[in-house]
């Protein structure tokens, strides 16, 4: 009796692999993509800010 119902729980847990593995094969392009996009957003983001504080930098001892 302990043997069936451990079998089908191992069953179980590889039929569960097997979903887990498909949905992450299928959606790995797509939130790689964003992940990718959300990346190059914030190096931009991170240069404009250090080319701002440059500027102000410059701006500041100009009218000082």
């Amino acid at each position: 009796e302990y043997n069936k119902k451990q079998k089908g729980k191992n069953m179980l847990e590889i039929i569960g692999f097997i979903a887990l593995a498909y949905l992450v094969f299928k959606f790995a392009p797509a939130v790689l993509e964003a992940g990718f996009k959300f990346a190059i957003i914030m190096i931009g983001l991170v240069f404009f800010l250090i080319l701002m504080s440059i500027i102000w930098g410059q701006w500041t001892v100009l009218f000082s």
